[in-house]
Protein backbone atom coordinates (compact mmCIF):
# COMPACT_ATOMS: atom_id res chain seq x y z
CA UNK A 1 0.00 0.00 0.00
CA UNK A 2 3.02 2.28 0.20
CA UNK A 3 2.95 2.35 -3.61
CA UNK A 4 -0.70 3.45 -3.58
CA UNK A 5 0.07 6.24 -1.12
CA UNK A 6 3.12 7.53 -3.03
CA UNK A 7 1.46 7.21 -6.44
CA UNK A 8 -1.68 9.11 -5.42
CA UNK A 9 0.31 11.77 -3.57
CA UNK A 10 2.45 12.33 -6.67
CA UNK A 11 -0.64 12.68 -8.87
CA UNK A 12 -2.27 15.14 -6.48
CA UNK A 13 0.89 17.22 -6.14
CA UNK A 14 1.37 17.40 -9.92
CA UNK A 15 -2.18 18.70 -10.33
CA UNK A 16 -2.09 21.30 -7.58
CA UNK A 17 1.41 22.57 -8.43
CA UNK A 18 0.64 22.90 -12.14
CA UNK A 19 -2.61 24.85 -11.68
CA UNK A 20 -2.82 26.03 -8.03
CA UNK A 21 -5.41 28.79 -8.65
CA UNK A 22 -8.01 26.56 -10.32
CA UNK A 23 -10.90 25.65 -7.98
CA UNK A 24 -11.72 22.49 -9.94
CA UNK A 25 -8.10 21.36 -9.79
CA UNK A 26 -8.03 21.95 -6.03
CA UNK A 27 -11.04 19.68 -5.53
CA UNK A 28 -9.61 17.12 -7.96
CA UNK A 29 -6.38 17.09 -5.93
CA UNK A 30 -8.33 16.88 -2.66
CA UNK A 31 -10.11 13.77 -3.94
CA UNK A 32 -6.76 12.19 -4.80
CA UNK A 33 -5.20 13.16 -1.46
CA UNK A 34 -8.17 11.63 0.39
CA UNK A 35 -7.61 8.43 -1.58
CA UNK A 36 -3.90 8.54 -0.73
CA UNK A 37 -4.90 8.73 2.93
CA UNK A 38 -6.26 5.18 2.61
CA UNK A 39 -2.89 3.93 1.41
CA UNK A 40 -1.23 5.68 4.34
CA UNK A 41 -3.71 4.04 6.72
CA UNK A 42 -2.74 0.60 5.43
CA UNK A 43 0.96 1.43 5.78
CA UNK A 44 0.43 2.50 9.40
CA UNK A 45 -1.59 -0.63 10.19
CA UNK A 46 0.70 -3.14 8.45
CA UNK A 47 4.17 -1.64 8.81
CA UNK A 48 4.20 0.78 11.75
CA UNK A 49 1.78 -0.43 14.43
CA UNK A 50 3.41 -3.89 14.85
CA UNK A 51 6.68 -2.18 15.83
CA UNK A 52 4.97 0.08 18.39
CA UNK A 53 3.43 -2.65 20.54
CA UNK A 54 6.07 -2.25 23.25
CA UNK A 55 5.47 1.49 23.63
CA UNK A 56 1.90 2.32 24.61
CA UNK A 57 2.21 6.01 23.69
CA UNK A 58 3.57 5.32 20.19
CA UNK A 59 1.03 2.56 19.69
CA UNK A 60 -1.88 4.85 20.63
CA UNK A 61 -0.45 7.57 18.39
CA UNK A 62 -0.20 5.11 15.49
CA UNK A 63 -3.73 3.89 16.23
CA UNK A 64 -5.02 7.46 16.16
CA UNK A 65 -3.23 8.11 12.84
CA UNK A 66 -4.59 4.89 11.36
CA UNK A 67 -8.17 5.69 12.36
CA UNK A 68 -7.94 9.31 11.22
CA UNK A 69 -6.56 8.43 7.77
CA UNK A 70 -9.19 5.70 7.38
CA UNK A 71 -11.93 8.20 8.26
CA UNK A 72 -10.58 10.72 5.74
CA UNK A 73 -10.54 8.13 2.96
CA UNK A 74 -13.92 6.65 3.83
CA UNK A 75 -15.82 9.92 3.81
CA UNK A 76 -13.48 12.45 2.23
CA UNK A 77 -13.35 10.73 -1.16
CA UNK A 78 -17.12 10.82 -1.94
CA UNK A 79 -17.46 14.34 -0.52
CA UNK A 80 -14.55 15.87 -2.46
CA UNK A 81 -15.50 13.89 -5.58
CA UNK A 82 -18.99 15.42 -5.59
CA UNK A 83 -17.58 18.91 -4.94
CA UNK A 84 -15.18 18.43 -7.85
CA UNK A 85 -18.04 17.36 -10.12
CA UNK A 86 -20.12 20.40 -9.12
CA UNK A 87 -17.29 22.85 -9.77
CA UNK A 88 -16.30 21.12 -13.00
CA UNK A 89 -19.87 21.08 -14.31
CA UNK A 90 -21.30 24.42 -13.17
CA UNK A 91 -18.48 26.75 -12.04
CA UNK A 92 -20.65 28.17 -9.21
CA UNK A 93 -20.05 31.54 -7.62
CA UNK A 94 -18.00 31.70 -4.41
CA UNK A 95 -21.13 32.13 -2.32
CA UNK A 96 -22.86 29.12 -3.86
CA UNK A 97 -19.67 27.09 -3.66
CA UNK A 98 -19.32 27.73 0.08
CA UNK A 99 -22.99 26.89 0.59
CA UNK A 100 -22.62 23.59 -1.28
CA UNK A 101 -19.46 22.65 0.59
CA UNK A 102 -21.10 23.26 3.99
CA UNK A 103 -24.39 21.49 3.21
CA UNK A 104 -22.67 18.47 1.69
CA UNK A 105 -20.34 18.23 4.70
CA UNK A 106 -23.24 17.73 7.14
CA UNK A 107 -23.45 13.91 6.64
CA UNK A 108 -19.75 13.63 7.53
CA UNK A 109 -20.31 15.58 10.76
CA UNK A 110 -23.30 13.41 11.69
CA UNK A 111 -21.35 10.25 10.89
CA UNK A 112 -18.49 11.43 13.08
CA UNK A 113 -20.83 12.21 15.99
CA UNK A 114 -22.46 8.79 15.72
CA UNK A 115 -19.23 6.88 15.01
CA UNK A 116 -16.13 8.76 16.24
CA UNK A 117 -12.88 7.44 14.80
CA UNK A 118 -11.13 7.24 18.20
CA UNK A 119 -10.44 5.21 20.30
CA UNK A 120 -11.87 2.67 17.87
CA UNK A 121 -13.09 3.39 14.38
CA UNK A 122 -16.11 1.25 13.55
CA UNK A 123 -17.18 1.90 9.98
CA UNK A 124 -20.92 1.56 9.26
CA UNK A 125 -20.25 0.24 5.76
CA UNK A 126 -23.79 -0.45 4.55
CA UNK A 127 -25.53 2.40 6.38
CA UNK A 128 -22.85 4.79 5.15
CA UNK A 129 -23.93 3.98 1.60
CA UNK A 130 -27.16 5.88 2.32
CA UNK A 131 -25.32 9.12 1.55
CA UNK A 132 -22.01 7.91 0.04
CA UNK A 133 -23.81 6.09 -2.78
CA UNK A 134 -25.88 9.11 -3.91
CA UNK A 135 -22.84 11.39 -3.65
CA UNK A 136 -20.79 9.20 -5.97
CA UNK A 137 -23.64 8.50 -8.40
CA UNK A 138 -24.62 12.17 -8.68
CA UNK A 139 -20.98 13.17 -9.20
CA UNK A 140 -20.55 10.53 -11.92
CA UNK A 141 -23.73 11.67 -13.67
CA UNK A 142 -22.71 15.34 -13.49
CA UNK A 143 -19.29 14.65 -15.00
CA UNK A 144 -20.82 12.48 -17.72
CA UNK A 145 -23.47 15.08 -18.54
CA UNK A 146 -20.95 17.94 -18.67
CA UNK A 147 -18.83 15.87 -21.05
CA UNK A 148 -21.78 15.14 -23.33
CA UNK A 149 -22.90 18.78 -23.55
CA UNK A 150 -19.36 20.16 -24.04
CA UNK A 151 -19.03 21.67 -27.53
CA UNK A 152 -15.41 22.77 -27.40
CA UNK A 153 -13.40 19.83 -28.85
CA UNK A 154 -10.34 20.64 -26.74
CA UNK A 155 -12.28 20.79 -23.47
CA UNK A 156 -14.27 17.70 -24.49
CA UNK A 157 -11.11 15.59 -24.82
CA UNK A 158 -9.87 16.80 -21.45
CA UNK A 159 -13.26 16.00 -19.83
CA UNK A 160 -13.21 12.56 -21.44
CA UNK A 161 -9.89 11.56 -19.89
CA UNK A 162 -10.82 13.06 -16.53
CA UNK A 163 -14.00 10.97 -16.48
CA UNK A 164 -12.21 7.82 -17.63
CA UNK A 165 -9.75 8.15 -14.75
CA UNK A 166 -12.10 9.29 -11.98
CA UNK A 167 -15.48 7.61 -12.44
CA UNK A 168 -14.42 3.91 -12.67
CA UNK A 169 -11.83 4.39 -9.93
CA UNK A 170 -14.18 6.04 -7.43
CA UNK A 171 -16.99 3.56 -8.14
CA UNK A 172 -14.62 0.62 -7.64
CA UNK A 173 -13.26 2.06 -4.39
CA UNK A 174 -16.74 2.72 -2.98
CA UNK A 175 -17.89 -0.80 -3.88
CA UNK A 176 -14.86 -2.49 -2.30
CA UNK A 177 -14.65 -0.16 0.72
CA UNK A 178 -18.35 -0.14 1.58
CA UNK A 179 -20.58 -2.63 -0.17
CA UNK A 180 -18.26 -5.64 -0.31
CA UNK A 181 -16.80 -5.07 3.17
CA UNK A 182 -20.31 -4.53 4.52
CA UNK A 183 -21.19 -7.99 3.22
CA UNK A 184 -18.32 -9.49 5.23
CA UNK A 185 -15.47 -9.67 2.70
CA UNK A 186 -12.96 -7.65 4.69
CA UNK A 187 -9.75 -7.84 2.62
CA UNK A 188 -11.23 -7.16 -0.82
CA UNK A 189 -10.33 -3.47 -0.46
CA UNK A 190 -6.69 -4.39 -1.00
CA UNK A 191 -7.50 -4.90 -4.68
CA UNK A 192 -7.69 -1.10 -4.83
CA UNK A 193 -4.01 -1.29 -5.76
CA UNK A 194 -4.97 -2.37 -9.28
CA UNK A 195 -7.53 0.36 -9.83
CA UNK A 196 -5.01 2.95 -8.61
CA UNK A 197 -2.48 1.65 -11.14
CA UNK A 198 -5.17 1.99 -13.82
CA UNK A 199 -5.94 5.58 -12.76
CA UNK A 200 -2.23 6.46 -12.69
CA UNK A 201 -1.75 5.10 -16.23
CA UNK A 202 -4.72 7.12 -17.53
CA UNK A 203 -3.46 10.19 -15.67
CA UNK A 204 0.02 10.04 -17.19
CA UNK A 205 -1.28 9.41 -20.69
CA UNK A 206 -3.93 12.14 -20.52
CA UNK A 207 -1.75 14.84 -18.97
CA UNK A 208 0.77 14.63 -21.79
CA UNK A 209 -1.82 14.19 -24.55
CA UNK A 210 -4.98 16.22 -23.96
CA UNK A 211 -4.97 17.42 -20.35
CA UNK A 212 -6.44 16.08 -17.12
CA UNK A 213 -8.87 17.80 -14.71
CA UNK A 214 -8.08 21.12 -16.40
CA UNK A 215 -4.30 20.67 -16.34
CA UNK A 216 -1.70 20.29 -19.04
CA UNK A 217 1.91 19.74 -18.09
CA UNK A 218 4.23 22.58 -19.00
CA UNK A 219 6.99 20.31 -20.34
CA UNK A 220 6.02 20.74 -23.99
CA UNK A 221 5.70 24.48 -23.54
CA UNK A 222 9.15 24.64 -21.97
CA UNK A 223 10.61 22.60 -24.84
CA UNK A 224 8.98 24.87 -27.41
CA UNK A 225 10.25 28.00 -25.68
CA UNK A 226 13.76 26.55 -25.66
CA UNK A 227 13.45 25.73 -29.36
CA UNK A 228 12.26 29.26 -30.13
CA UNK A 229 15.18 30.72 -28.21
CA UNK A 230 17.64 28.53 -30.13
CA UNK A 231 16.01 29.45 -33.45
CA UNK A 232 16.15 33.15 -32.57
CA UNK A 233 19.86 32.97 -31.76
CA UNK A 234 20.60 30.90 -34.87
CA UNK A 235 18.67 33.10 -37.28
CA UNK A 236 20.14 36.28 -35.78
CA UNK A 237 23.63 34.88 -36.35
CA UNK A 238 22.69 33.74 -39.87
CA UNK A 239 21.20 37.13 -40.74
CA UNK A 240 24.27 38.96 -39.45
CA UNK A 241 26.70 36.61 -41.22
CA UNK A 242 25.01 36.66 -44.62
CA UNK A 243 23.88 40.27 -44.69
CA UNK A 244 27.29 41.69 -45.65
CA UNK A 245 28.00 38.96 -48.22
CA UNK A 246 24.60 39.46 -49.83
CA UNK A 247 25.29 43.19 -49.96
CA UNK A 248 28.55 42.53 -51.82
CA UNK A 249 26.75 40.22 -54.27
CA UNK A 250 24.13 42.92 -54.89
CA UNK A 251 26.75 45.63 -55.44
CA UNK A 252 28.88 43.53 -57.81
CA UNK A 253 25.78 42.28 -59.62
CA UNK A 254 24.66 45.83 -60.41
CA UNK A 255 28.20 46.78 -61.52
CA UNK A 256 28.37 43.81 -63.90
CA UNK A 257 24.86 44.58 -65.14
CA UNK A 258 25.90 48.16 -65.87
CA UNK A 259 29.02 46.99 -67.71
CA UNK A 260 27.00 44.45 -69.71
CA UNK A 261 24.50 47.14 -70.73
CA UNK A 262 27.37 49.34 -71.99
CA UNK A 263 28.91 46.49 -73.99
CA UNK A 264 25.56 45.32 -75.32
CA UNK A 265 26.17 41.72 -74.20
CA UNK A 266 22.58 40.40 -73.97
CA UNK A 267 23.57 36.95 -72.71
CA UNK A 268 25.60 38.45 -69.88
CA UNK A 269 22.73 40.79 -68.99
CA UNK A 270 20.38 37.78 -68.75
CA UNK A 271 22.81 35.92 -66.49
CA UNK A 272 23.31 38.96 -64.26
CA UNK A 273 19.53 39.42 -63.97
CA UNK A 274 19.27 35.84 -62.68
CA UNK A 275 21.96 36.61 -60.09
CA UNK A 276 20.19 39.79 -58.94
CA UNK A 277 16.80 38.02 -58.78
CA UNK A 278 18.38 35.23 -56.73
CA UNK A 279 19.87 37.82 -54.38
CA UNK A 280 16.51 39.52 -53.91
CA UNK A 281 14.81 36.20 -53.17
CA UNK A 282 17.51 35.23 -50.65
CA UNK A 283 17.23 38.64 -49.00
CA UNK A 284 13.44 38.32 -48.84
CA UNK A 285 13.59 34.85 -47.26
CA UNK A 286 16.27 35.94 -44.81
CA UNK A 287 14.26 38.99 -43.75
CA UNK A 288 11.13 36.87 -43.39
CA UNK A 289 12.88 34.34 -41.16
CA UNK A 290 14.39 37.14 -39.10
CA UNK A 291 11.00 38.86 -38.74
CA UNK A 292 9.10 35.73 -37.65
CA UNK A 293 11.72 34.54 -35.19
CA UNK A 294 12.81 37.88 -33.75
CA UNK A 295 11.92 38.51 -30.09
CA UNK A 296 10.19 41.83 -30.61
CA UNK A 297 8.94 43.82 -27.66
CA UNK A 298 5.18 44.14 -27.33
CA UNK A 299 3.69 47.53 -28.19
CA UNK A 300 0.64 47.43 -25.93
CA UNK A 301 -2.49 49.40 -26.75
CA UNK A 302 -6.18 48.91 -25.94
CA UNK A 303 -7.79 46.91 -28.75
CA UNK A 304 -11.06 45.19 -29.59
CA UNK A 305 -10.76 41.46 -30.24
CA UNK A 306 -13.88 41.55 -32.42
CA UNK A 307 -12.50 44.42 -34.50
CA UNK A 308 -9.19 42.63 -35.07
CA UNK A 309 -10.91 39.44 -36.23
CA UNK A 310 -13.23 41.38 -38.54
CA UNK A 311 -10.29 43.36 -39.92
CA UNK A 312 -8.37 40.18 -40.72
CA UNK A 313 -11.39 38.68 -42.48
CA UNK A 314 -11.93 41.89 -44.46
CA UNK A 315 -8.34 41.83 -45.72
CA UNK A 316 -8.83 38.24 -46.89
CA UNK A 317 -12.26 38.83 -48.47
CA UNK A 318 -11.00 38.83 -52.12
CA UNK A 319 -9.08 35.59 -51.55
CA UNK A 320 -12.05 33.99 -49.77
CA UNK A 321 -14.37 34.88 -52.66
CA UNK A 322 -11.85 33.66 -55.23
CA UNK A 323 -11.44 30.36 -53.35
CA UNK A 324 -15.24 29.98 -53.02
CA UNK A 325 -15.03 29.75 -49.24
CA UNK A 326 -18.10 30.70 -47.22
CA UNK A 327 -17.41 32.40 -43.88
CA UNK A 328 -19.62 31.94 -40.80
CA UNK A 329 -18.78 34.61 -38.22
CA UNK A 330 -20.37 34.35 -34.75
CA UNK A 331 -19.73 37.27 -32.40
CA UNK A 332 -20.60 37.71 -28.69
CA UNK A 333 -22.96 40.37 -27.43
CA UNK A 334 -20.32 42.08 -25.31
CA UNK A 335 -17.15 43.54 -26.79
CA UNK A 336 -13.85 42.47 -25.27
CA UNK A 337 -10.97 44.95 -25.18
CA UNK A 338 -7.58 44.36 -23.66
CA UNK A 339 -4.01 45.59 -23.78
CA UNK A 340 -2.15 43.84 -26.58
CA UNK A 341 0.17 44.37 -29.52
CA UNK A 342 -2.39 44.95 -32.27
CA UNK A 343 0.02 44.32 -35.15
CA UNK A 344 1.25 40.98 -33.80
CA UNK A 345 -2.19 39.70 -32.74
CA UNK A 346 -3.75 40.62 -36.09
CA UNK A 347 -0.89 38.91 -37.90
CA UNK A 348 -1.35 35.77 -35.78
CA UNK A 349 -5.08 35.72 -36.55
CA UNK A 350 -4.29 36.35 -40.22
CA UNK A 351 -1.86 33.40 -40.30
CA UNK A 352 -4.43 31.03 -38.78
CA UNK A 353 -7.08 32.17 -41.26
CA UNK A 354 -4.64 31.74 -44.16
CA UNK A 355 -3.89 28.19 -43.04
CA UNK A 356 -7.61 27.45 -43.14
CA UNK A 357 -7.90 28.93 -46.64
CA UNK A 358 -4.86 26.96 -47.89
CA UNK A 359 -6.46 23.76 -46.54
CA UNK A 360 -9.51 24.28 -48.80
CA UNK A 361 -8.19 24.70 -52.38
CA UNK A 362 -11.52 23.51 -53.79
CA UNK A 363 -13.67 25.72 -51.58
CA UNK A 364 -15.44 24.99 -48.32
CA UNK A 365 -16.64 26.65 -45.14
CA UNK A 366 -14.72 28.66 -42.57
CA UNK A 367 -16.29 29.03 -39.12
CA UNK A 368 -15.01 31.85 -36.89
CA UNK A 369 -16.41 32.29 -33.40
CA UNK A 370 -15.52 34.57 -30.49
CA UNK A 371 -16.78 33.74 -27.02
CA UNK A 372 -15.84 34.22 -23.38
CA UNK A 373 -15.30 32.11 -20.29
CA UNK A 374 -14.85 33.53 -16.80
CA UNK A 375 -11.09 33.81 -17.34
CA UNK A 376 -10.47 33.91 -21.08
CA UNK A 377 -11.57 35.35 -24.38
CA UNK A 378 -11.42 32.73 -27.12
CA UNK A 379 -11.33 32.71 -30.90
CA UNK A 380 -12.22 29.41 -32.56
CA UNK A 381 -11.36 29.03 -36.25
CA UNK A 382 -12.60 25.87 -37.96
CA UNK A 383 -12.18 24.87 -41.59
CA UNK A 384 -13.67 22.00 -43.59
CA UNK A 385 -10.42 21.23 -45.36
CA UNK A 386 -8.27 18.14 -45.71
CA UNK A 387 -7.29 17.92 -42.04
CA UNK A 388 -3.96 16.94 -40.46
CA UNK A 389 -2.79 13.49 -39.42
CA UNK A 390 -2.01 12.77 -35.76
CA UNK A 391 1.64 12.27 -36.66
CA UNK A 392 1.91 15.80 -38.04
CA UNK A 393 -0.50 17.44 -35.59
CA UNK A 394 1.99 17.09 -32.73
CA UNK A 395 4.66 18.92 -34.74
CA UNK A 396 2.84 21.73 -36.52
CA UNK A 397 4.17 24.51 -34.27
CA UNK A 398 7.77 23.30 -34.51
CA UNK A 399 10.06 25.79 -36.27
CA UNK A 400 10.52 25.05 -40.00
CA UNK A 401 7.99 22.20 -40.01
CA UNK A 402 5.16 22.40 -42.54
CA UNK A 403 2.53 20.09 -44.02
CA UNK A 404 2.06 22.37 -47.03
CA UNK A 405 3.44 21.22 -50.35
CA UNK A 406 4.69 23.37 -53.23
CA UNK A 407 3.61 26.65 -51.68
CA UNK A 408 5.96 29.50 -52.53
CA UNK A 409 7.81 31.18 -49.66
CA UNK A 410 6.47 28.71 -47.09
CA UNK A 411 9.13 28.54 -44.38
CA UNK A 412 7.23 26.53 -41.77
CA UNK A 413 7.38 29.44 -39.31
CA UNK A 414 3.82 30.79 -39.46
CA UNK A 415 2.36 28.72 -36.61
CA UNK A 416 5.60 29.00 -34.65
CA UNK A 417 5.20 32.77 -34.85
CA UNK A 418 1.52 32.52 -33.79
CA UNK A 419 2.45 30.39 -30.78
CA UNK A 420 5.16 32.85 -29.78
CA UNK A 421 2.83 35.86 -30.05
CA UNK A 422 0.07 34.27 -27.96
CA UNK A 423 2.56 33.00 -25.40
CA UNK A 424 4.00 36.50 -24.93
CA UNK A 425 0.46 37.78 -24.33
CA UNK A 426 -0.19 35.08 -21.71
CA UNK A 427 -2.48 33.16 -24.08
CA UNK A 428 -2.40 29.74 -25.68
CA UNK A 429 -2.84 28.04 -29.05
CA UNK A 430 -4.48 24.61 -29.44
CA UNK A 431 -5.27 22.40 -32.42
CA UNK A 432 -7.74 19.62 -33.14
CA UNK A 433 -7.85 17.91 -36.52
CA UNK A 434 -8.95 14.77 -38.34
CA UNK A 435 -8.03 13.76 -41.85
CA UNK A 436 -10.85 14.49 -44.25
CA UNK A 437 -12.87 16.47 -41.69
CA UNK A 438 -10.91 19.70 -41.25
CA UNK A 439 -9.01 21.48 -38.50
CA UNK A 440 -10.11 23.52 -35.49
CA UNK A 441 -7.79 26.09 -33.92
CA UNK A 442 -8.45 27.58 -30.48
CA UNK A 443 -6.78 30.88 -29.62
CA UNK A 444 -7.19 31.83 -25.94
CA UNK A 445 -6.48 35.27 -24.49
CA UNK A 446 -6.51 36.10 -20.76
CA UNK A 447 -9.12 38.43 -19.31
CA UNK A 448 -7.33 40.97 -17.14
CA UNK A 449 -8.56 43.44 -14.55
CA UNK A 450 -8.08 46.70 -16.43
CA UNK A 451 -10.53 49.25 -15.13
CA UNK A 452 -13.70 49.71 -17.10
CA UNK A 453 -12.85 46.91 -19.52
CA UNK A 454 -12.93 44.34 -16.73
CA UNK A 455 -15.96 45.86 -15.04
CA UNK A 456 -17.86 45.94 -18.33
CA UNK A 457 -17.28 42.23 -18.78
CA UNK A 458 -17.96 41.21 -15.18
CA UNK A 459 -21.15 43.26 -15.15
CA UNK A 460 -22.39 41.45 -18.22
CA UNK A 461 -21.17 38.17 -16.74
CA UNK A 462 -23.06 38.52 -13.46
CA UNK A 463 -26.29 39.51 -15.22
CA UNK A 464 -26.03 36.65 -17.69
CA UNK A 465 -25.28 33.60 -15.58
CA UNK A 466 -25.52 34.48 -11.86
CA UNK A 467 -23.13 31.78 -10.79
CA UNK A 468 -23.98 29.38 -13.60
CA UNK A 469 -21.84 27.77 -16.25
CA UNK A 470 -18.64 29.64 -17.00
CA UNK A 471 -18.77 29.00 -20.75
CA UNK A 472 -20.46 31.78 -22.71
CA UNK A 473 -20.02 30.08 -26.05
CA UNK A 474 -23.74 30.30 -26.74
CA UNK A 475 -23.84 34.10 -26.68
Amino acid sequence: MLFVFMCLMAMGIVLIVTEPKSISVRWASTTIFCGASGGLSAVIEDDIMPFCVGDSFLFELAMFGNNLTSFITQYGVPYSFLMFAIVKSFSPSKKNLWLCSILLFIPIILTFLLNPFYPRFIVPYLTGLVWIGPYVLVASLLLTYSYMKEENPFAKRERFWTNVAYIPTILFVVITNNLVRGLGYENVWRFNLWIVMYAAAVFLYAVFRDGFAGVRLLIQKHQMNQSLKAVHIGTAFLHHSLKNDLGIIKLLGHKVDYAASLSGDKELQTDVKIIIDSYERLQFLLDKIQYQTNERELQLTSNSLTAMVESSLQRLKPLLEKSEIQVHLILPEVEFRWMCDQLQIEEAIHNILMNGIDAMPNGGELFVRIYYTSKQARVVIKDTGMGISDKHLNRIIEPFFSTKQNLENNMGLGLTYCYSVLDKHGGSLEFHSQLGEGTTVLMSFPLTKQGSIWHQFTSYWSKTIRGGNEDLSNT
